[in-house]
C-alpha cells in the first residue's frame, strides 16, 4: 500500500509541477522561482516515515495548489473568450454559445 500512495504523490507533484509550467510565461519550470522549492520540499517530505502526519498534509496542500492554479487557468481562458470582447453582433454571440441563426430570405414572405 505504500507503493500506492507514493505513486498518488508523485503523479500530484508532476500535476503541480505542470500547472507551474503553464504558468510560465516561457514554458519552463527553471524559469518558475517556487519550482526548486516545491520539488525541494517534496525531497524532503519523501524520506520522512510514509505514514506521518505532516506527509499527508503536504499531500493535501499540494492537491490544493493544483486545484488553484488550474482554477486560475480555466478562468483566463473562459474570460478571453466570452468576456474579453467588448461588444458582438447577434451573429457572432450565436456562435460563440453554439447557435445558427436562420438565414435570411430574400424572397416574398409566403403566409399559409
Amino acid at each position: 500500500m505504500n507503493g500506492y500512495r507514493y505513486s498518488s504523490r508523485l503523479k500530484t507533484l508532476r500535476h503541480l509541477l505542470s500547472e507551474l509550467r503553464q504558468c510560465s510565461s516561457t514554458g519552463k519550470i527553471a524559469d518558475v522561482p517556487v519550482g526548486g522549492y516545491v520539488l525541494s520540499q517534496f525531497k524532503r517530505f519523501r524520506t520522512i516515515d510514509e505514514s506521518s502526519r505532516s506527509t499527508e498534509e503536504m499531500t493535501c496542500l499540494m492537491n490544493a495548489y493544483v486545484t488553484y492554479l488550474s482554477s486560475i487557468r480555466n478562468y483566463k481562458e473562459i474570460f478571453a473568450n466570452y468576456f474579453s470582447k467588448k461588444s458582438l453582433g447577434i451573429r457572432e454571440t450565436a456562435n460563440m454559445v453554439g447557435f445558427e441563426l436562420p438565414q435570411d430570405s430574400t424572397g416574398p414572405i409566403v403566409k399559409p
